[in-house]
C-alpha cells in the first residue's frame, strides 16, 4: 500500500467527515481493497463530535492523512482533501460510504482504458436501515 510512505500513490481517496458514525466502516473498506496503491486523507469539517470522531480514527492514524478544518460544508472539506491530493486520480466518498473490495481496481482500470474519460462513477446500494435498503441508485434515478 502506498498511504503514507510513498508521495505519489495512484489514487486519493478523499473522505469529508462531519459524523464519526460509519467512518471506521468506510475506512476498513478502503483499507481493504484488493487495489492498493492509495492514500486516505480525512477531513473533519468542524464536527461539533470532533473527540468521537478522532476517537473512531484513532487506530488509523498511521494509515490515513487527518486534516481538521472549521465547519465550511461538505463540499469546501471534499474541496481541502483534493487539494492535498498526491494522486492523479481522486475518488470522493462520504463518512458513511462502503466499497466493494474490487471498486478501486475497476475504476482504476476503467481511467487507464479511457483517457479521454475525465469522471467516472458507480451505481451505488442503499443500506442502513431505511426503506431503500437494497435499492441501487441506478434503480431509482437511471444516468
Amino acid at each position: 500500500m502506498s498511504g503514507m510512505g510513498v508521495s505519489n500513490p495512484a489514487v486519493t481517496v478523499a473522505i469529508p467527515a462531519y459524523s464519526p458514525r460509519y467512518i471506521s466502516q468506510t475506512v476498513d473498506s478502503v483499507i481493504a481493497q484488493s487495489f492498493q496503491d492509495f492514500e486516505i486523507v480525512v477531513v473533519n469539517d468542524g464536527s461539533p463530535e470532533t473527540e468521537a470522531l478522532e476517537l473512531a480514527l484513532a487506530p488509523y492514524r498511521s494509515r490515513i492523512r487527518y486534516i481538521a478544518q472549521e465547519n465550511a460544508g461538505g463540499a469546501a472539506a471534499r474541496n481541502t482533501a483534493v487539494q492535498q491530493a498526491r494522486a492523479p486520480l481522486i475518488v470522493n466518498l462520504d463518512h458513511d460510504d462502503l466499497l466493494y473490495p474490487d471498486h478501486l481496481r475497476t475504476q482504476v482500470e476503467f481511467m487507464l482504458r479511457h483517457p479521454d474519460i475525465d469522471a467516472c462513477y458507480v451505481n451505488l446500494e442503499y443500506f442502513g436501515g431505511s426503506s431503500l435498503d437494497g435499492t441501487c441508485w441506478m434503480a431509482k434515478s437511471p444516468s
